[in-house]
């Protein structure tokens, strides 16, 4: 079936009118971490992840160099404000001082507290749109499970 010009019009008018759908909330800028700020501590578990380097950043299985790169999986999603906003980050990959790095191997894959200095990411080395510049870490105790749910 072929519509006529003006039903083309109306139907095009009716999708405008719809409502469209709820975007997430974003938090106010003031309740976001500003990069470059302060020193901020966040919670997390971190870990040691591969990542295709140079000369092309693509794909190790197609002959970029492999990178390994500390990341800290967060306990609660982060909110970075501009220049490098950001809401809802799970992951940040973590640039740790020499004095705290044998400390991060030692404590792979646990909960760990890190201190440190929020930056906007500008290479393609740095891994996720924010990074953490680390300069102190600390083991946190593992979270209990969740209790089971009542059986129904």
């Amino acid at each position: 079936m072929r519509l006529s010009a003006p039903s083309t019009l109306w139907a095009a008018l009716a999708l405008l009118a719809a409502p469209a759908p709820a975007a997430p909330a974003v938090p106010a800028e003031a309740e976001c971490l500003a990069p470059g700020g302060e020193s901020v501590t966040l919670e997390g578990r971190v870990t040691l992840r591969t990542f295709p380097g140079p000369p092309f950043f693509s794909s190790v299985a197609r002959g970029d160099a492999a990178e390994r790169e500390f990341m800290l999986l967060l306990d609660e999603p982060l909110c970075v404000a501009a220049p490098a906003a950001r809401a809802g980050l799970r992951e940040l990959h973590v640039l740790l001082s020499s004095d705290i790095e044998l400390q991060a191997l030692s404590n792979l894959e646990r909960r760990v507290w890190l201190s440190g200095q929020l930056v906007p990411g500008s290479t393609r080395r740095h891994r996720t749109p924010v990074l953490l510049r680390a300069h102190r870490l600390g083991a946190l105790p593992e979270r209990a499970p969740p209790p089971p749910a009542p059986p129904r």
